[in-house]
């Protein structure tokens, strides 16, 4: 079963507020091999990069993912500010192989990322050393 832009869309925005029915695996272990979650998060690493302002942001898009572990539709619940960096997200998830749904409804997954340099803290009880 194949839907429409519009339906599909509106049961992401159902499950984003926890009232969906369809098929879900938050656990993206199960929706995806190994090697496909590692080629994921390369090509996700490689569209935070392209944003090259080095500010962190967060991306939320849902994801609806049919019988052949194909995405039918996907949608942005949360945007990153830019929509170059949203639409290379998107990308990354659209072609991206997942594992097919098997109860006649498609799987619902929200991918979120948090895009941008990671914060380093000093070690507990570590000394900074000062410039002067």
């Amino acid at each position: 079963m194949i839907l429409g832009r519009v339906a599909a869309v509106a049961l992401i925005c159902a499950n984003w507020l926890g009232i969906a029915s369809a098929e879900d695996r938050t656990d993206p272990s199960n929706l995806m091999t190994p090697q496909a979650k590692s080629e994921l998060d390369a090509c996700v690493a490689r569209a935070a990069q392209s944003a090259g302002d080095g500010q962190r942001r967060t991306v939320a898009v849902g994801v609806f993912i049919g019988s052949k572990g194909r995405p039918v539709d996907l949608a942005i619940l949360e945007s990153s500010g830019l929509e170059h960096l949203d639409k290379r997200v998107m990308r990354c998830l659209f072609e991206t192989n997942y594992v097919p749904a098997t109860r006649g409804e498609p799987i619902q997954w929200i991918f979120r990322a948090v895009l941008g340099p990671k914060r380093t803290e000093p070690a507990v009880g570590g000394k900074r050393s000062a410039v002067v």
